[in-house]
């Protein structure tokens, strides 16, 4: 907590899927994302709990992400499908309650549907008794739907997830196309990790890497300063789309689809063998071997 406080964080978001070790998360849109359960709500409680005490004397806001819906079960049949949505709506509704008590100072309800009823469901039966409480959404999948459609039903917070990664992402492919014409089959950035990202179009890991270097060659230099100049101005592009538009889609013809986000980041990049997690005072960090 101490490290989030010191880099000017002002909100966590907690989300309450079961994890049995680091690495097994099902991202929340995927199609399997039922595959991962939630946890316990009450374990959960005691997780909040002690983000809450850490965060004592200190104005980062805890919210707590309810993945009811996320993490049920579809069904083809629509009176199934209904009664489970229903289930989800009445357990999301009191784990809302609960994690209100242990210490979230607000609420995020996540949906991968491509209608915002369930939200919009959430948002309605958890205002009738809580007008107060700050409610956040994440409207990626259910993009149809206006902010001010949102802010009405009660929402407080709309979150555009990873617009910017698409928007760096299209951005970056475009130039890696026009400076790297050759990128599939004999460029080099003469690191393997970073050229397993240009091939799997891990623009965000690979500048992030470029940035970091301390010796580049001539070539990889040029490339950095464009791609970073190229995907700044197609992310400034994107944020007044969405600005004016006040829509999650009204951006989707200036980025790559979220499937294709998530097909990205599945692509494993680096080993993972030789990390481990290191203490340094109440903190927990990944650290290389």
């Amino acid at each position: 907590m101490s490290c989030l406080l010191s880099l000017g964080i002002s909100m966590v978001i907690i989300e309450d899927k079961s994890l049995t070790s680091p690495g097994q998360k099902v991202n929340s849109l995927a199609g399997a994302s039922y595959s991962q359960g939630q946890a316990d709500m009450y374990e959960f409680a005691r997780i909040l709990q002690a983000f809450r005490a850490a965060a004592r004397d200190s104005e980062i806001m805890i919210t707590a992400r309810i993945e009811s819906f996320t993490t049920r079960t579809p069904e083809k049949n629509e009176a199934k499908e209904l009664a489970s949505v229903q289930l989800a709506l009445e357990d999301a509704l009191a784990r809302a309650e609960l994690y209100k008590t242990s210490g979230a100072d607000a609420i995020m309800i996540h949906s991968k549907a491509k209608s915002p009823f369930e939200v919009l469901s959430f948002l309605s039966q958890f205002r009738s008794q809580d007008a107060d409480t700050p409610l956040v959404v994440v409207p990626t999948t259910y993009g149809s739907i206006t902010d001010q459609e949102l802010h009405q039903a009660g929402a407080n917070i709309i979150i555009y997830a990873n617009h910017l990664m698409r928007a760096k992402i299209t951005a970056v492919d475009a130039i890696s196309t026009f400076l790297l014409p050759t990128r599939q089959s004999g460029f080099s950035f003469g690191n393997k990790s970073w050229d397993r990202a240009l091939q799997c179009r891990n623009f965000g890991y690979l500048l992030q890497q470029l940035e970091k270097a301390e010796s580049l060659s001539e070539s990889a230099l040029e490339y950095r300063a464009l791609a970073m100049r190229y995907a700044l101005i197609h992310v400034k592009k994107v944020i007044r789309v969405l600005l004016k538009d006040q829509n999650a889609r009204a951006a989707d013809n200036y980025i790559i689809t979220a499937k294709e986000l998530l097909n990205i980041n599945s692509q494993q990049i680096s080993p993972l063998n030789n990390l481990f997690l290191k203490e340094k005072g109440e903190d927990l960090y990944i650290a290389k071997l």
